[in-house]
């Protein structure tokens, strides 16, 4: 009697298939191993040196694997960041960059109205450089106006800074303030892992982006 060929093989156990023809990724290569195993002649075991090549087979198929993915994450991450060029953004973060001996707007937001707000610009060292006082400000977006100068009023040196602010609501109660930057996108980076956005000399990290807007 003829017997047909056999064609469309699936197999679905554990929740997975594979089609003959088909890709055979890591899952599929340990079912495999293990059934191998599984039902090897106990008369005749498999050799452990056979067994040691086809970890090592398996272990190179997952690194492979691994790199693969992270390719695919880094393209993406830089496709989008290269995308912000010359887009508006708003990040969290607490940096202020000084250049040519003016600093760049720093923002904050006030999540209700403060009868009081405190600034503190420490240098990159964590060196206090001046404390300022904005009395009262309605909740919101707000600005720090800060001239570039220390407490002895002398000009600082070119660099980042971060800016501290605290503040004090109507009920004597301390109130939840965002420190924000705000700028336009001039490049991206991607270092140790990470996708950075530059604005001027300001690195921010893509994930403390907030909000973009249309660059002018």
């Amino acid at each position: 009697m003829p017997v047909s060929a056999v064609s469309g093989v699936t197999s679905k156990e554990g929740g997975s298939s594979y089609e003959i023809g088909g890709e055979l990724g890591k899952n599929e290569f340990m079912k495999l191993l293990v059934t191998q195993l599984q039902n090897q002649d106990p008369l005749d075991p498999m050799d452990s040196h056979e067994y040691i090549a086809q970890l090592a087979q398996f272990s190179s198929l997952e690194q492979l694997q691994n790199i693969n993915d992270k390719l695919d994450n880094l393209t993406e991450e830089l496709a989008s960041a290269s995308n912000l060029i010359d887009r508006e953004i708003e990040a969290l973060g607490t940096l202020v960059t000084v250049e040519d001996g003016e600093p760049n707007e720093a923002f904050f937001e006030l999540e209700s109205d403060a009868t009081a707000v405190f600034a503190t610009i420490s240098d990159a060292n964590g060196g206090h450089v001046k404390s300022l006082q904005m009395g009262p400000m309605s909740a919101g977006k707000q600005t720090i106006m800060w001239d570039g100068t220390d407490a002895n009023g002398n000009k600082v040196s070119d660099g980042q800074y971060t800016v501290d602010v605290q503040a004090v609501g109507t009920d004597g109660s301390v109130v939840d303030v965002t420190s924000l930057i705000k700028g336009t996108v001039t490049g991206a980076m991607f270092e140790d892992g990470v996708t950075t956005l530059l604005i001027g000399n300001t690195e921010i990290p893509l994930s403390s982006v907030i909000k973009i807007t249309q660059g002018s």
